[in-house]
């Protein structure tokens, strides 16, 4: 039976990669199609944003805006991004071939994923410890952490991390 989600994920990445072309994933060589393997043929079964929780895709999107902008003003055609995660709670995103106000917009972004649930997109009131940082709204923590003695959930305003 043919799966119907992946078909949709690919049309849906498709056009992603054609309005964020750095979106496309370079399977970590190199910048330049000249060293992917031969006769490889890219099918947008994933992208970078794939990798990002889903309360943080909006947060994404807008970022990658700007980054068309910033990467059409000053000429970056190398730019390429290769990886996309959270990391210590907050949205990290490794590039290449980017400039001072490509790492200032990463910054910006970094600090601005710290106001958003990582799961549902909502404002954060708690952050949640284990070994890490999660920035997570009370739903969101209710629902993940009810059962979880380990788990330590806390305010945000009450936080010294």
């Amino acid at each position: 039976m043919f799966d119907w989600k992946i078909l949709k994920r690919i049309f849906h990445n498709y056009f992603l990669v054609k309005r964020y072309p750095f979106l496309r994933p370079s399977c970590g060589w190199s910048v330049s199609m000249d060293y992917w393997p031969k006769g490889y043929k890219y099918r947008y079964e994933e992208t970078w944003l794939d990798s990002i929780p889903e309360g943080w895709r909006n947060l994404a999107l807008q970022m990658c805006e700007e980054l068309k902008q910033i990467i059409k003003e000053d000429g970056l055609k190398n730019y390429a991004v290769h990886q996309t995660k959270e990391k210590w709670g907050v949205l990290n995103w490794y590039d290449e071939g980017g400039n001072s106000r490509t790492f200032a917009l990463k910054e910006k972004y970094e600090e601005l994923s710290r106001e958003v649930c990582l799961h549902c997109g909502k404002t954060p009131t708690t952050y949640a410890t284990t070994n890490w940082v999660t920035y997570i709204c009370a739903d969101c923590a209710q629902k993940l952490f009810k059962n979880d003695p380990e788990i330590v959930v806390e305010r945000k305003n009450k936080a010294t991390i």
